[in-house]
């Protein structure tokens, strides 16, 4: 954190929220990330192109403030482990067939889980349901 209580890159953030690029409760989470996390952010910053609401132009900015951020100590993509494999393993042998869980938000979920975190803050429903099987309570981050 920068000495004012303001995060590294925060401008930018603002500026990148203003464009729509992506949502301001995403690019507020960017901290401490599984790796995934990393493919995961360049995907949903493509699909913004696809569906129009975003530029090829939105997309270098937002690239380059990933950069930034990196450089600053904003940003770390944590590595995949075999500690978070095996939990999300135990996860996947003991949940009902009535359960939604995608390999990537157990990546997430894990990775929190196994770094001592107690909550995990997203919009997404199923991530968020997905959540108090890793020990963790999930925080819908537009409702709260």
């Amino acid at each position: 954190m920068q000495g004012n209580g303001a995060r590294p890159g925060a401008e930018v953030r603002a500026g990148l929220e203003g464009e729509k690029l992506l949502p301001h409760h995403d690019l507020a989470l960017l901290q401490d990330i599984v790796g995934v996390g990393r493919a995961e952010l360049i995907a949903a910053a493509h699909r913004k192109i696809r569906e129009g609401s975003a530029t090829s132009a939105h997309l270098e900015v937002l690239l380059a403030q990933v950069a930034a951020d990196e450089a600053a100590g904003a940003l770390r993509w944590l590595p995949i482990t075999d500690a978070h494999l095996a939990r999300v393993e135990v996860v996947f042998r003991h949940a009902p067939a009535t359960v939604y869980l995608r390999a990537a938000d157990t990546l997430h979920l894990a990775s929190a889980a196994e770094a001592g975190f107690a909550e995990i803050l997203s919009n997404d429903r199923h991530l968020l349901a997905a959540a108090p099987r890793f020990g963790l309570r999930g925080v819908d981050v537009i409702a709260a």
